[in-house]
This record gives structure tokens, sequence and C-alpha cells, in this order.
């Protein structure tokens, strides 16, 4: 892992609380899904652009990759609301 995807890492940890203001709770999950790979592609590609790593298509795709994955990691670990524990937990 090179310099610019350790810095997409870290930026994608960031990502959810961003993505959480522009998404809806009644949007399907088809649409949430492109809404984080676009603000995953920006933000990754913004990354790339600032460490130099817009030379090669691979080098951009694994900055883009490590801000998506960072950003799900995170999602799931930090940000996401488990519905169903919350229906086991009010007894539903």
């Amino acid at each position: 892992m090179g310099v610019a995807e350790a810095l997409g890492v870290l930026i994608g940890i960031l990502v959810p609380p961003v993505v959480d203001k522009v998404q809806r709770a009644e949007w399907p999950a088809w649409v949430k899904l492109l809404v984080a790979l676009g603000t995953s592609i920006v933000i990754g590609t913004a990354t790339a652009a600032a460490t130099g790593e817009l030379t090669s298509a691979g080098d951009w795709w694994g900055v883009v990759t490590a801000v998506f994955v960072a950003s799900q990691v995170a999602y799931r670990t930090w940000w996401h609301r488990d519905r169903g524990g919350q229906k086991e937990a009010a007894g539903q």
C-alpha cells in the first residue's frame, strides 16, 4: 500500500458522515450504493490527484477502492443502525 492508498483509507473513514447528509432513508438500497460509489470516486480521484497518482488507471483505481472500502468498513462499524437489532431490543 502506497502513500496515496493509505491517505485514501484515512479519508475514507471520514466519508460516512458526508454520505449520511446526502442520503435519505426512503431511497432504495441500489440508489444508496450509487451515492456511496459516486462519493468514493470523487473523493478518491481528488486524493489521487493531490498525491500525483492520476498517472495510471491502476494507481487511480487503487485509491478509489481504498476510499470505498474504508468508508464501508467505517460505516458498518460506527454509523450503521442495525434495524434488526433495534427491533429485537424493542421486543418486536
